[in-house]
């Protein structure tokens, strides 16, 4: 395998791996609010 080819694996997985978090704490940003929007509304 060349370095050249092991270097875009990698890069891949960074952009993967930043994709992904990124979603999870928008996701998790989501389920906050509904929370509070929930402890409003009792």
């Amino acid at each position: 395998m060349s370095v050249n080819g092991y270097c875009g694996i990698l890069i891949f997985i960074k952009r993967l791996s930043s994709e992904r978090s990124q979603r999870i704490m928008k996701r998790g940003k989501e389920k906050e609010f509904l929370w509070k929007k929930e402890k409003e509304l009792y």
